[in-house]
């Protein structure tokens, strides 16, 4: 099995770790190492072109992370908002259709840790598209 480099960001410790991950796609293997069960999501923060090929590197998040309460935050620079809970950073061919990892491309920016104390509260706004009125 083909392997890749990846880094594992844990918020909860404040650290990042250099690790292996299969090149394919595997979900068991990303919601194992991120301690979750819920849904994962990519985030893209960079495009590297280079001679041969455009790699993108990205991080794997728990899509359902910003609504835990029980949770821990940090922000990539040049990024627009925190992010929740342990994710994977990793990088990809662009041009490739069926999703295979690459070795890791680190990105320009680097990481900011939330404070211990910090909480996000999302917030659902619900409208009824029945009532005309308030969609005006």
């Amino acid at each position: 099995m083909e392997t890749v480099r990846a880094m594992v960001i844990d918020p909860k410790n404040k650290e990042t770790k250099v690790i292996e991950l299969s090149a394919k796609p595997d979900y068991k293997e990303w919601k194992k190492l991120m301690g979750i069960d819920s849904p994962v999501d990519l985030v893209r923060l960079e495009r590297f072109t280079g001679p041969d090929q455009e790699i993108v590197t990205g991080l794997i998040v728990d899509d359902e992370g910003l609504l835990k309460e029980e949770n821990y935050y940090f922000l990539p620079e040049d990024y627009s908002s925190p992010l929740a809970g342990t994710v994977l950073l990793v990088s990809w061919d662009d041009e490739c259709e069926n999703g295979t990892l690459v070795d890791l491309v680190l990105p320009s920016g680097g990481i900011r840790w939330a404070k211990s104390d910090f909480k996000m509260a999302p917030e659902l706004v619900f409208v009824d598209t029945t009532d005309q009125e308030k969609l005006n």
